[in-house]
C-alpha cells in the first residue's frame, strides 16, 4: 500500500502521529505559516488553489489551530483586504452531524475548505470546498521543487504520500486490500510491509469507509432508479465500517440493503421485521420489485471484498439495522424454491 518511491521507512512524526487530525493539522500550520520553509508566493498559489480564492498581492500569511474548534485558519494579508480560510481537517474520522453548518456562523466572509482522505463532499454547510490529500499533494508538487532540500517538507511529503497510496490501494485492489482491513482471511495478504504500514498508523476502520465509500457510488450508478426514487447512500461508523443504501418505492415502502464484512444484506419495511403488517398486495409488490433488482445486486456482489466478492444475503430485514434476531424474508414465504434460493 506503500509506493516503492517513497519506502516505508516511516518517520517518527508519523509514529507519534498515528494519522492523527491535530497533529496533521499543526503540519498544515507549519507549511503555510511563517515559520515555512516554502517562499510566500508559493504558498499564496497554493492556498489559490486548494481554497479558489484570490489572493493576488498578499504580504503576510499567518495560521491558527483550534480556534473555536476550527481545524485551521489561515490569514492572508493584501492591500485589498484580509482573506481568511478555514480547513476542517478529516483523517480517519467523518463529519459529524451538522459540523459544518455550526462552523458557517463563525466564517461568514471566509473561504472554507474541507479537507479529506477522499475528497468526500461535505454532509452540511454551505460554501465548503471538497479537497482530497490528494489534491493538496498535487498542488504542493508544483511548488516544491526549489525547496526540495528541506529535510521536514520531503518528510511531510512523503507522509502525506503514503496515506494517498494506501486510500488508492484499497479502491483500485480490493481483493487484496479491502479484503485485508475487512479482516478476510480466505483473500490474498498484502504485502507485510504494506499491512505494518496501515496496522502501524491504525488505519483499518478509515479504510474501511473508504473502500465504502466507493462501493456507494458504484450503487447509485448499477441500481436503478426507474423502479424506486433516488438513493440516499450513507456510510456509517461503529466497530466496522457499514454502508447503508435505502430507498422508497412507491407501493412496497423502504428498500435498502447493507454492506457488512462479505455479506451483502437486503432489508424492507414495511414489509420485513415491522410491527406494520405489510398487505398481501405489499408483498407480492415487494417480491417483484426484488427480483427486478436481482440482477443489479448480483453485479454489486463482485465488488465485495475478498476472492469472490460479497455473499448476497437476502434474509434480513430490519433486524439487519436493529440489531435483532434475524429470520427469513417474509417476502420469500411464497417464493418457489429458485426464487428464495437467491
Amino acid at each position: 500500500m506503500v509506493s516503492r518511491e517513497e519506502g516505508l521507512a516511516l518517520t517518527p512524526l508519523e509514529y507519534m502521529a498515528v494519522a492523527d487530525e491535530v497533529i496533521y493539522s499543526a503540519l498544515l500550520r507549519w507549511l503555510f505559516g511563517a515559520d515555512s520553509p516554502l517562499g510566500l508566493g508559493a504558498r499564496l498559489r497554493i492556498l489559490e488553489r486548494v481554497a479558489q480564492v484570490s489572493l493576488s498581492g498578499g504580504t503576510a500569511i499567518s495560521a491558527t489551530t483550534e480556534l473555536k474548534n476550527i481545524d485551521l485558519l489561515v490569514v492572508v494579508e493584501r492591500p485589498a483586504g484580509t482573506v481568511t480560510i478555514a480547513f476542517e481537517n478529516k483523517i480517519k474520522a467523518e463529519e459529524s452531524q451538522n459540523q459544518l453548518a455550526n462552523y458557517d456562523p463563525h466564517l461568514m466572509s471566509a473561504a472554507k475548505v474541507f479537507l479529506t482522505l477522499t475528497g468526500e463532499p461535505p454532509r452540511s454547510g454551505e460554501g465548503w470546498i471538497a479537497l482530497s490529500y490528494a489534491q493538496l499533494r498535487a498542488s504542493l508538487a508544483q511548488e516544491v521543487e526549489p525547496y526540495a532540500d528541506d529535510p521536514y517538507l520531503r518528510d511531510y511529503l512523503a507522509m502525506i504520500g503514503r496515506l494517498v497510496w494506501a486510500a488508492d490501494a484499497v479502491r483500485n485492489e480490493p481483493r487484496i486490500f479491502a479484503a485485508h482491513v475487512f479482516g478476510d482471511t480466505n483473500s490474498l495478504p498484502p504485502p507485510p510491509e504494506s499491512a505494518r504500514y496501515v496496522a502501524t498508523l491504525r488505519l483499518e476502520k478509515a479504510l474501511q469507509r473508504i473502500w465504502l465509500q466507493s462501493v456507494a457510488r458504484a450503487a447509485e450508478a448499477k441500481l436503478p432508479n426507474k423502479l424506486v426514487k433516488d438513493w440516499v447512500v450513507r456510510v456509517e461508523g461503529g466497530k466496522q465500517a457499514l454502508l447503508n443504501v435505502e430507498t422508497y418505492a412507491f407501493d412496497v415502502g423502504t428498500l435498502g440493503m447493507q454492506c457488512q464484512y462479505r455479506k451483502l444484506k437486503f432489508f424492507a419495511h414495511p414489509a420485513a421485521y415491522s410491527k406494520v403488517v405489510p398487505t398481501a398486495v405489499q408483498k407480492t409488490r415487494l417480491l417483484d420489485v426484488l427480483m427486478k433488482l436481482k440482477p443489479h445486486l448480483e453485479r454489486l456482489t463482485k465488488l465485495g471484498p475478498g476472492p469472490d466478492g460479497w455473499i448476497l444475503d437476502l434474509a434480513h430485514g430490519e433486524a439487519a439495522r436493529s440489531r435483532c434476531a434475524m429470520g427469513p424474508h417474509p417476502a420469500t414465504v411464497t417464493a418457489t424454491p429458485t426464487e428464495a434460493a437467491w
